[in-house]
């Protein structure tokens, strides 16, 4: 699977989870809060993250990773900015409270979206040294603490 299957996942994902919970919370008679925005950033994160590692048996590499996340901010960024500007299309928002809102959320969702990315890398890393055959040094990233009676951690 290559880099930008990834973030074509994502950003379909996105527009669909948010999209979903937002009918949903409309039918529940319910108003959705940045709460619903973050919960739909983080499954369409960590689905596409993990479907690249399994389809190719590994994390993203250190260039890899820097380019999920910048081009998942990225998507993120135009994704508001689209949504944001049909709320000033209509009068119920003006462009200064757009762009200060677009920045706070935009700031909030990378550091988000980078805690994500590395969240998934550290959860393959822990599948790929738990299956047979793994390498030495595929070591779980933490192990049991050395006082547990299922033994000391993994180096």
């Amino acid at each position: 699977m290559s880099i930008t299957s990834v973030l074509v996942r994502f950003a379909g994902l996105y527009v669909v989870l948010m999209a979903l919970l937002a009918i949903g919370f409309a039918v529940a008679g319910l108003r959705a809060n940045e709460g619903v925005n973050v919960a739909a950033l983080a499954g369409a994160v960590i689905w596409p993250c993990l479907a690249f590692a399994r389809k190719n048996s590994r994390s993203f590499s250190g260039d890899e990773k820097r380019r999920v996340v910048l081009g998942m901010v990225g998507i993120d960024l135009a994704i508001q900015l689209a949504s944001g500007l049909t709320f000033v299309a209509v009068g119920a928002m003006d462009v200064q409270a757009l762009l200060t809102g677009l920045a706070i959320a935009v700031a909030l969702h990378a550091v988000t979206i980078f805690l994500l990315v590395t969240l998934s890398g550290r959860l393959v890393a822990r599948q790929l040294a738990r299956q047979p055959g793994a390498p030495a040094g595929a070591a779980p990233i933490a192990g049991p603490n050395p006082a547990s009676p299922r033994g000391p951690s993994a180096p």
